[in-house]
């Protein structure tokens, strides 16, 4: 008859053997280690798995699809706005000519009746501009103004030219006409046959006026603004509360996500993984104006060092690469850690794209920014590349280790 304590003897050291040859511990088969007061090794039952996950990380994981998929879906059906009305080119576009001013490279502006157009390239930038009053409101604040315009190419921007095409802007004047603040609506980058612009701008209680300005910045593409208009709008309070909802449900993910990390990584790399996703959060919802004024010192410091570009074309090329960092950090960390975060690789995977779709969502919610396929395009690439490097990263340490581990002796 076999000795009882023997027999328990093989079974916790075959138990912790087989703890040994798994990254998650027992958790796949089910079971959890805990230490009793004598020091065995004993197993208890935990959460089961489903395709190596627990029920609770695919809770999460269906929650944060179905928030994703609701964000995109409630601003696509959700009426946002109600029309105030018509507050420029009530008779059609372009109206009275004489309205219209020339500024900077005034010979290149031909002002017709089938569209205000900019031709071929002068030393200075050509601006066609027409100034629209406001009437007196006492809901101001309230009330916001949509512009919408289309412009055509008429001959598009060569490939080696430089200078970034032209702009639709939009300047909100006071009574003493002095410009509060200058809101760009479309930029035109003279490669494509035809631009379709739509923005919605907030006001304040001090604007009264505002001009639209068509401009060229010194480019051998050639412009027609051919139909524009403005209107004050309002917004819905449905609208707004569904926007309410959506940034606590994704708030409430954000502490769930944070929750996790702290209770599976230590300080250090909490505060690592924390502090870039908490960044890519606020970097892409961040409102444009703010943006501009955190982004624009580091870039003229640059621009010191480098010689002078255009603001703009820096500022863009700035978005474009915080974009790639971001995703780019969140990803490689991520998979670098994952066995300490007990995280899978198609889990880490589907995480972040889910995050780079809502956040692009989520801009569909803020007046001054804007979703575009291009952003979505570089936030997978990042994704992808830290993917890449990650990988490359994990098997040159296991080439390391396999050469640094000393030849072992043949009897």
């Amino acid at each position: 008859m076999p000795n009882p304590t023997k027999a328990n003897k093989l079974n916790d050291k075959t138990n912790i053997d087989l703890n040994r040859n798994s990254p998650y511990g027992n958790e796949r088969k089910g079971y959890s280690n805990h230490v009793s007061a004598n020091g065995n090794v004993q197993n208890a039952p935990t959460s089961k798995l489903y395709f190596g996950l627990p029920l609770r990380r695919w809770l999460f994981l269906y929650g944060l699809f179905a928030a994703t998929v609701i964000t995109w879906v409630a601003s696509h059906n959700i009426t946002q706005f109600k029309q105030l009305g018509p507050v420029a080119f009530q008779n059609g576009f372009p109206g009275d000519l004489t309205q219209w001013s020339r500024r900077g490279g005034w010979e290149n502006i031909l002002f017709e009746q089938d569209g205000i157009k900019l031709h071929r390239n002068v030393d200075k930038a050509s601006y066609a501009v027409r100034t629209f009053a406001l009437a007196p409101s006492e809901n101001r604040i309230e009330e916001k103004l949509n512009v919408t315009a289309l412009i055509k190419t008429i001959t598009k921007k060569p490939a080696s030219d430089p200078a970034s095409g032209g702009a639709v802007t939009i300047r909100l004047q006071d009574d003493s006409d002095k410009v509060v603040k200058y809101v760009l609506i479309g930029r035109l980058d003279g490669l494509s046959d035809q631009y379709e612009i739509n923005r919605v701008i907030n006001l304040t209680e001090n604007i009264t006026r505002f001009s639209l300005v068509f401009y060229n910045k010194q480019s051998n593409a050639e412009f027609a603004l051919v139909d524009a208009s403005a209107s004050l709008v309002t917004e819905l309070p449905a609208f707004r509360n569904a926007r309410i909802a959506i940034f606590v449900t994704w708030s409430i993910i954000f502490l769930i996500t944070l929750y996790y990390l702290f209770t599976h990584a230590s300080k250090t790399m909490f505060a690592v993984i924390g502090t870039v996703i908490l960044l890519t959060f606020v970097g892409v919802l961040m409102p444009e104006t703010i943006r501009s004024g955190a982004v624009k010192p580091v870039l003229q410091a640059i621009q010191n060092l480098t010689g002078p570009t255009d603001d703009d074309t820096g500022l863009r090329y700035a978005y474009k690469i915080g974009h790639f960092v971001f995703f780019f950090l969140s990803t490689l960390i991520l998979l670098l850690y994952r066995h300490p975060l007990k995280l899978l690789v198609w889990e880490i995977f589907t995480l972040m794209i889910l995050f780079a779709i809502a956040t692009e969502g989520l801009q569909l919610y803020l007046l001054d920014r804007s979703t575009r396929v291009t952003d979505l395009i570089i936030d997978f690439s990042a994704i992808l590349f830290g993917a890449i490097l990650a990988a490359s990263i994990v098997a040159i340490k296991a080439i390391s280790s396999k050469k640094s581990k000393p030849p072992t002796a043949t009897p």
